[in-house]
């Protein structure tokens, strides 16, 4: 009686390779006032 066993190895390996990527940004705020400025005049006129 012959017992034959075959074995079959498989090996996978996995490579990862990470890139990051990092981006700075500005930010410009303008800001903008405005002041308004009414005047009124009354004016009061007497003839005599």
């Amino acid at each position: 009686t012959t017992t034959e066993t075959t074995t079959t190895e498989t090996t996978t390996e996995t490579t990862t390779t990470e890139t990051t990527t990092e981006t700075t940004t500005t930010e410009t705020t303008t800001e903008t006032t405005t002041t308004e400025t009414t005047t009124e005049t009354t004016t009061t006129e007497t003839t005599t």
